[in-house]
Parts: C-alpha cells; structure tokens; sequence
C-alpha cells in the first residue's frame, strides 16, 4: 500500500507507513543542515502535515530525532558487528568502528546533541526504550570487540562506553566553520589543529583497546 503524506493514516500499517514517511523526509533535510535548525513547523510543510498531526507521531522535536538516532544506531550495530567478527588487532577492530563512524556524518552530529539535549526533552518510556536498544547493541558489539581486540570478557562493552565518549570530543573538533578552514589555510603553524575525524579516532581507540587489555 502506498500512502500519499496528505491522506489520513487510520489503520495501524498506514500509521507506521507514514512514521516512516515523515523520518525519511527529516532524515533528507537533515543531510544539509544540523540538527539544531530542524523546527517540526518546516518538517510539517515539507511533509505536507498539519503540524498538530506531526505531533501526534513526535510529541517533541528530540522524539523525532531520538527515533533518527536509533535507526543510524542499529546500521551501525549491525555493520560493526559484522566486521569485527573477521577482524584481528586492537588496530583492526579500532579501524571497523572508525570507518563505521566515519561513513555516517548524520549519526555523529546526533550522538553530540545526545546528552545535552535530545535526553532531556523525551519521555520517560522513549529513554527506556532507547537505553535498553542500546545495551543491547553495546553488549552484542562488545562481545565481538572482545573477540577482535582479545579483550577480557565485560571490557568490550565499557570500552564502546569510552569510545562513545571519545568520538563526541573528536568529532566536535573536527566539524569545523567555513572560517576556521579559512584560518587554518592562511596560517599554516595553526594549521596542526585541523584534525581529521576518522584518522584521530582510529589511532586513539586502538590506544584505548590497547590499554584495555591491562586495566583492573
């Protein structure tokens, strides 16, 4: 059945069809812009809703955009889990989650929006929901780091904790104005701190998993 975004949803299919309508159109918006000037009012023009319908999807922006997080979190799960089953080395496996990151902009844009904002303006059944996805993608990748990276058992899954947090730092650093680079061009001594996302992250987390090995 296809759905044309104007109609009215009355069935339980044609309501999940036009959720998934409205996260492919954000998800189109948000490939040029960054989270924070998505406004539901423009997503509801775009999607051809009224905006009081758009709510009864998303009852907040940060619900629109934790549902978002959730589907570029479970590619990522599924890609990572993959490959690091046919990967050997801390430098391996810290090369997997690099390139997995690396390829998906969208998904590191919103992991830095995760705490500080997207968190605190969700429902407590929409956390509950998302933390238990999330540990279980957590668990499920640790395991396979664990294998990957020869990792005692548990240390995978606080090492993906510690990695998370590394990559929001990282990727804050690297997503930089058009001016910076305009600086950074003309003044070659600054030029040191125009660091690349996946290059940093990789040699980071392999000193990480490294560490790992070793800690008590």
């Amino acid at each position: 059945m296809v759905l044309k975004l104007g109609q009215r949803a009355r069935s339980d299919e044609a309501k999940a069809e036009r959720r998934a309508a409205v996260l492919e159109a954000a998800r189109h918006m948000l490939s040029n812009r960054d989270p924070d000037a998505l406004t539901m009012g423009e997503l509801a023009d775009v999607a051809g809703l009224a905006k009081g319908t758009l709510y009864l999807y998303f009852p907040t922006r940060e619900s629109l955009l934790l549902a978002i997080l959730i589907e570029e979190l479970r590619d990522f799960f599924e890609e990572v889990g993959i490959k690091l089953a046919r990967a050997a080395g801390s430098e391996a496996a810290a090369g997997v989650i690099a390139g997995a990151l690396g390829a998906r902009p969208l998904l590191r844009l919103l992991l830095q929006s995760l705490h500080v904002q997207i968190e605190h303006n969700v429902t407590f059944e929409e956390l509950t929901v998302f933390k238990t996805f999330l540990w279980s993608g957590l668990t499920n990748c640790g395991s396979a780091l664990e294998g990957a990276a020869n990792l005692p058992p548990g240390a995978g899954f606080k090492a993906f904790l510690r990695a998370h947090a590394l990559s929001i730092g990282l990727s804050q650093m690297a997503t930089r104005p058009p001016l910076l680079d305009k600086v950074f061009a003309e003044n070659p001594l600054l030029a040191a701190m125009a660091i690349d996302f996946e290059t940093e992250f990789q040699t980071a987390l392999a000193d990480l998993l490294k560490a790992e090995r070793y800690r008590d």
